[in-house]
């Protein structure tokens, strides 16, 4: 692997640790995964109101967007 591969498989690795970090503190003090999180985010700080327009936001699919919402 040449040093730009390295480089970019350690940031991947930093996310995905982030992001499941952020999980488990979600789940233990407020009792919401981090994607329920980022749903209510885009809800209060953007001010989005349809499940397209957060999934647009986000990078995700609408109906990823409405099974949390479901949720």
């Amino acid at each position: 692997m040449n040093k730009e591969w390295e480089f970019i498989h350690k940031v991947h690795k930093l996310v995905y640790e982030l992001d499941r970090t952020a999980d488990e503190i979600l789940r233990s003090r407020l009792n919401l995964t981090y994607s329920q999180f980022l749903i209510l985010s885009m809800l209060k700080d953007k001010c989005l109101k349809y499940a397209n327009e957060i999934a647009l936001a986000l990078g995700v699919s609408q109906p990823a967007v409405s099974r949390q919402i479901e949720l």
